[in-house]
C-alpha cells in the first residue's frame, strides 16, 4: 500500500484562524499531526504537498489517503468518519499522539522504501514542516498576504524528499536549503531585519550531567546561567561536563550569564555582601575558565535598585532583568531597556520574561510571540528558558531551523546580543517597591528554620565584622605592616545571610573583634608612670558617634567634661555617655572622687515615663506598651507601639477587619533610674478577645541621655501555634502614628528608598516622614514588615519555624540620618578594659574622618605593595539619595587618591587638598577610593 495524499484535519478554516491557544497535550498533538506529514517518505510517496482541511469538511474520497485527526479537531469531525476511512482503505490516525507514534503507524506501508533515509535529513524535513507553518502564520499575524510561491516551494520539497528516499543526501540537503531560503525571503518581505532568540539553560547541582553535555555538542548558540558555586561544583565532581563547557566556549557558541558566587536574598543584605558574592563568583570563573560572564542573570528572586551600578562598575555589558522563579519584577514597555539605578548608572537589559521551552504551547504560538515583539519592540527578541534535557520536541525543530536561516529568529549568545543590537530607546528607573519578594512565604513553605532571625543574626555578625575590618585597617596603617586577613570569616558571614549556620560563627566573629580591639589599644602605647585602669571606647565608623555604655570596672564615675557627655551609677553599674571621634577612641577612667550628693541631673525614668533632652516616652500601665512618644517642640503623640499576635479568624470578635490579640500588663516598673540612663520593664500577657492566653511577654524600654533613640528589647513566650501563611499569622511589634499622609522610607542595601507597598523588607530601618521631624523605626535586622493601614505597621517577630524569642529594636525621633543609628543599634560593645593605664598620647583621637553623615564607609583595607603598607582603600556609599561633596581625612597626610572600579582598575584621579581627599558622590553612588601616603 502507498498513499495518494496526506491530510491533517484542523479545527479551523485555514491558516488565518489557526488555533494558537492550545496548551499541553493538545498543543503537542496538533504540532505532531502537522509536522509528521513532512516526513520525506510520506512526501515522496504522495508526490505532493501535505494538505489540511477543516474537520467537518474532509476529502470526499478517502481511499489511499493518510488522514491525521488531532484531538483538538474531534468535535468538528463527523462520528462516522473514522469508520468510513477504515471501510474505504484510508489510514486513519486520531488523538493526541507524539510525532514518533504517528510516524510508527503511518510509515508501516512504506518500510521497504526507507532503507536509504538519513536520520538527520529526515529530522530536517520535519523541522521544515514546523518552519513552514510558523512562517505562514507569522505572515498573517503581521497582517500581510503570503508572498510565497507555493508551487515552486513544494516542487523543491517533493524533489528533496525523493532524493532523500533514494539515498542522495547531498541533493536532499540542497533542496532543503532552497526551501528554507524561500521561507527566509517570505519573512524578509515584511520584516527584513533579524529577530533574536536567546536560549537560556538553567542549572542546578543535579542538572550538570549528561543532558548538559548533549546540549553543548550542538553548534547553535546557547547560554548557561551559572553561579561561581555551581561552576566549582561542576569542576570538582563532573570533569566531563566541565570539559564540554570549555569546548563550547572555545568554539564560540556558548555564552555565560550570571557571575555571582551564589544567589541569595540580596535585598536583605548589606551592599558589601552583594558585592563580595559578585567578586567571589567572577574570580571563580576567571580561575577555572579564564573568562568572566559579561551578562548578568539569576534564577531566583533577588535583584534590587543597587544592581545597575554594581554591574556597571564590575564591567558587565548587559543583564536579564527577569524573575525566573517566584517573585515579581517591574513590568517594562520594551523587551530591551536601559536599566538605570538611583545613582544614574545604567546598563542594557532584557526586561521581559523568557518563554518556557518545555511547553508545547510556547512553540505552537511562536508566530504570535514573534509578531508581538516585532510589532512593539525596538529590537525583536524572544528568550527561551529551560533545564538541560527538559525541552519540548519543537525546541529541537527550532534549533534545526536555525542551521538553515533566521526566518524564525537568530540564536545568539547573550554577549553577542548586547554587542550587536542597538542602543535601547527606553530608560527605566525602577522603585524598590516594584519588586515583590517571595522570600518570607518561600521560607515558611519550605519549612526553613528561623525565617526571621536568620537575617537578624546575619546583620549583627556583619556589623561586628565590619568594625573588626575597620580597626584592623587602622592597626595595619599605624604599624605599617599588613594584618591577618579575615576574608574566610567574611565568606562565612556572607554565607549565613540566608540560612542558619553553626552557632560557633558568632563566637568566631566576637573573637576576631575582641582581638582587633586589643590590637587597636596596643598601637596607642602606654603613658609612662601612669597605671590608672580604665576603658578605651572605640568608634569603628568614620563619623563621630555618641555611645552609651556600662563600664562596671570603674571605681568612680569619670569627670563629666568633653568628650564625656554624661555619667551615673546604679549599684555595680557605671553608665557613661561619650562622644567618640570618627574611627577613633576615647579614654575613660575613674574621676578623682565621687560627685557631691544632690548635684546630679534629673534621672531619666520616673513612674511610667522615660525622657531626656529630646523626647518623652510614656509606658501604658494597662498594656505595658509604648503609649506615646513625643518631642518637646510638638507635644502631639508621634508614635505608639504594642505587641500582638495576628489570630486565626475563629479567635476574633465578629466584625473585626483584622483579628489581633490584646496586650495586658501584669507589671510596669522602673528598673534603672539614673541621670545617664533610664529603663522601664513591663511584663504581661497577650490574650484573645475571649481571654485565652496567646503569649507571655517582657519589654525593656531604655533611654540614654543625649540620644534621640528609645531602645526597645522584647521577649516573647508564645503559646498559640502559627499558621502556614506568614503574612496572615504572626507575632509582631505593631506601630501606629497619627498622620495618614506620612511618607515612608526604608533601607534597601543601605540605600534610602521610598516605601509605599503593603509588604516591606527593611532589615535596618523604616522612616516615617510627616513633613517635619521624622520618626525612624530601627528594625535591628528584622526584615519583614506589613503595612496594615495608612498609619499602622506590623514588624514581624515570630512566624512558623522561628525559634528566636528575644528581639532588639529602636525608635528614633528627629533622626536626620537613619543608617548610622540603625547600624549602631546592631553594633556590639567596643569598649576595652585596660588595667595598665591610659595611652601614651592624648586621651582621645581620630584616625579617619568623613565630613558628611550621609556618606558611609562600607569597607576598609590597607593598600599593600611589596609587603609595605602604602595607603588604604575604602568603599563609600551615599545613603540619603542626594548628591554630596565630602572630604576624607586621615591621621597622616594623603598625597594621591584615585577612583577604582570594583574590579580594581583605576578609573580616574581625585583631588587632594591639605592632605585630604575631595570626593563628589552622586545620589546613592557606591564608590571605591584608593588613597596613598
Amino acid at each position: 500500500m502507498t498513499y495518494r495524499e496526506s491530510y491533517v484535519l484542523l479545527p479551523c478554516h485555514g491558516l488565518e484562524d489557526f488555533p494558537l491557544h492550545h496548551e499541553g497535550d493538545d498543543a503537542d498533538g496538533l504540532l505532531a499531526a502537522w509536522t509528521a506529514l513532512w516526513h520525506p517518505a510520506l512526501l515522496a510517496a504522495t508526490g505532493g504537498a501535505p494538505r489540511w482541511c477543516r474537520g467537518d469538511n474532509p476529502p470526499a474520497e478517502l481511499t489511499g489517503r493518510l488522514i491525521l485527526a488531532p484531538a483538538v479537531s474531534a468535535h468538528h469531525i463527523a462520528a462516522d468518519l473514522a469508520a468510513r476511512a477504515a471501510t474505504e482503505g484510508a489510514c486513519w490516525i486520531e488523538g493526541n499522539l507524539t510525532r514518533e507514534a504517528i510516524l510508527e503507524r503511518a510509515l508501516q506501508p512504506l518500510r521497504d522504501q526507507m532503507a536509504a533515509l538519513d536520520a538527520d535529513v529526515t529530522a530536517d524535513f520535519l523541522a521544515l514542516g514546523y518552519c513552514f507553518l510558523q512562517v505562514e502564520l507569522l505572515t498573517r499575524q503581521m497582517r500581510y498576504a503570503t508572498n510565497l510561491d507555493e508551487t515552486q516551494f513544494f516542487q523543491q520539497v517533493v524533489a528533496g524528499a525523493q532524493a532523500a528516499v533514494s539515498g542522495d543526501q547531498a541533493a536532499a540537503r540542497d533542496r532543503l536549503t532552497a526551501c528554507f531560503d524561500l521561507l527566509s525571503q517570505e519573512r524578509a518581505h515584511y520584516y527584513a531585519v533579524d529577530a533574536y532568540l536567546l536560549d537560556l539553560t538553567l542549572l542546578a547541582p543535579h542538572t550538570l550531567g549528561a543532558p548538559l553535555i548533549a546540549q553543548l555538542q550542538t553548534e547553535i548558540p546557547t547560554n548557561l546561567l551559572l553561579t561561581g558555586q555551581l561552576l566549582a561544583d561542576m569542576h570538582a565532581r563532573l570533569p566531563e561536563s566541565f570539559a564540554a563547557v570549555e569546548r563550547a566556549l572555545a568554539a564560540g557558541h556558548l555564552g555565560l550569564v550570571g557571575g555571582e558566587w551564589q544567589e541569595g536574598r540580596s535585598p536583605l543584605h548589606s551592599c558589601e555582601t552583594v558585592l563580595r558574592r559578585f567578586l567571589q563568583g567572577l574570580q571563580q570563573h576567571d580561575e577555572l575558565l579564564g573568562v568572566q560572564p559579561r551578562v548578568y542573570a539569576r534564577r531566583n528572586y533577588g535583584v534590587s535598585v543597587l544592581y545597575p551600578q554594581l554591574l556597571h562598575r564590575l564591567g558587565y555589558t548587559g543583564a536579564l532583568h527577569v524573575a525566573l522563579s517566584e517573585g515579581k519584577y517591574p513590568e517594562v514597555s520594551q523587551v530591551k531597556i536601559r536599566w538605570q539605578g538611583p545613582d544614574r548608572s545604567s546598563i542594557d537589559a532584557i526586561g521581559r520574561m523568557p518563554l518556557d521551552a518545555a511547553r508545547a504551547a510556547t512553540f505552537l504560538a511562536l508566530a504570535s510571540k514573534l509578531r508581538e515583539t516585532m510589532d512593539s519592540d525596538h529590537v525583536a527578541t524572544l528568550c527561551l528558558a529551560h533545564w538541560p534535557g527538559h525541552v519540548s520536541p519543537w525546541y529541537h525543530d527550532l534549533r534545526r531551523i536555525a542551521r538553515y536561516g533566521t526566518m524564525l529568529g537568530k540564536f545568539v549568545t547573550a554577549e553577542q546580543y548586547f554587542r550587536d543590537t542597538g542602543y535601547p530607546g527606553t530608560s527605566e528607573r525602577f522603585k524598590a517597591d516594584q519588586y515583590r519578594s517571595p522570600c518570607l512565604a518561600l521560607a515558611v513553605a519550605r519549612e526553613q528554620v528561623d525565617p526571621v532571625s536568620t537575617s537578624v543574626r546575619y546583620w549583627r555578625r556583619h556589623v561586628a565584622l565590619r568594625a573588626a575590618e575597620a580597626l584592623g585597617t587602622v592597626v595595619a596603617l599605624v604599624r605599617n605592616r599588613p594584618i591577618e586577613s579575615i576574608a574566610a570569616l567574611w565568606e562565612e558571614v556572607d554565607g549565613s545571610a540566608d540560612e542558619p549556620c553553626d552557632e560557633g560563627l558568632d563566637e568566631r566573629v566576637a573573637d576576631v573583634l575582641a582581638g582587633r580591639l586589643q590590637d587597636a589599644a596596643g598601637i596607642l602605647g602606654q603613658r609612662a608612670g601612669a597605671s590608672t585602669p580604665g576603658y578605651l571606647l572605640w568608634n569603628p565608623t568614620a563619623v563621630v558617634r555618641r555611645m552609651g555604655v556600662d563600664l562596671p570596672q570603674l571605681s568612680q564615675l569619670p569627670e563629666i567634661t568633653k568628650p564625656i557627655y554624661a555619667a551615673a551609677s546604679a549599684e555595680a553599674h557605671r553608665y557613661v555617655v561619650a562622644d567618640v571621634p570618627a574611627m577613633g577612641y576615647v579614654w575613660v577612667e575613674s574621676g578623682a572622687e565621687a560627685a557631691p550628693a544632690g548635684s546630679a541631673p534629673q534621672v531619666l525614668a520616673q513612674g511610667h515615663r522615660l525622657f531626656n533632652e529630646f523626647f518623652e516616652a510614656r509606658i501604658s500601665r494597662t498594656t505595658g506598651a509604648l503609649q506615646s512618644l513625643n518631642g518637646y517642640e510638638q507635644r502631639n503623640n508621634r508614635l505608639s507601639q504594642q505587641l500582638a499576635c495576628r489570630l486565626p479568624a475563629a479567635s476574633s470578635r465578629r466584625g473585626e477587619a483584622t483579628p489581633y490579640s490584646v496586650m495586658v500588663a501584669d507589671s510596669v516598673q522602673v528598673s534603672v533610674a539614673t541621670s545617664a540612663m533610664g529603663e522601664i520593664v513591663s511584663r504581661g500577657r497577650l490574650l484573645t478577645a475571649r481571654g485565652e492566653l496567646v503569649a507571655n511577654f517582657r519589654q525593656w524600654y531604655r533611654v540614654w541621655r543625649g540620644s534621640r533613640v528609645l531602645h526597645v528589647s522584647i521577649e516573647l513566650e508564645p503559646v498559640l501555634p502559627l499558621g502556614d501563611n506568614p503574612w496572615e499569622s504572626y507575632y509582631a511589634c505593631r506601630f501606629a502614628w497619627s498622620d495618614e499622609g506620612a511618607d515612608l522610607w526604608r533601607g534597601v542595601n543601605e540605600l534610602r528608598e521610598r516605601a509605599e507597598a503593603k509588604q516591606l523588607e527593611a532589615p535596618l530601618y523604616i522612616e516615617i516622614d510627616e513633613g517635619g521631624p521624622n520618626v525612624v523605626l530601627l528594625t535591628g535586622g528584622l526584615p519583614f514588615h506589613l503595612r496594615t493601614d495608612e498609619r499602622m505597621l506590623d514588624s514581624l517577630l515570630l512566624v512558623r519555624g522561628e525559634r528566636a524569642r528575644r528581639f532588639e529594636l529602636g525608635i528614633g525621633l528627629d533622626v536626620k540620618h537613619p543608617l548610622p543609628e540603625a547600624l549602631a543599634l546592631l553594633s556590639p560593645p567596643t569598649a576595652v578594659l585596660r588595667t595598665t593605664g591610659p595611652p601614651a598620647g592624648p586621651t582621645q583621637g581620630w584616625m579617619f574622618h568623613i565630613d558628611r553623615r550621609n556618606v558611609t564607609a562600607t569597607a576598609w583595607s590597607p593598600l599593600v605593595l611589596n609587603g609595605f603598607v602604602v595607603g588604604l582603600r575604602v568603599r563609600l556609599l551615599e545613603t540619603a539619595g542626594r548628591t554630596v561633596h565630602t572630604r576624607l581625612t586621615a591621621f597622616r597626610a594623603i598625597h594621591a587618591a584615585y577612583k577604582l572600579s570594583f574590579a580594581g582598575q583605576t578609573t580616574g584621579s581625585l583631588s587632594v587638598r591639605d592632605g585630604g581627599v575631595e570626593i563628589d558622590l552622586g545620589a546613592h553612588e557606591y564608590l571605591e577610593v584608593e588613597a596613598r601616603w
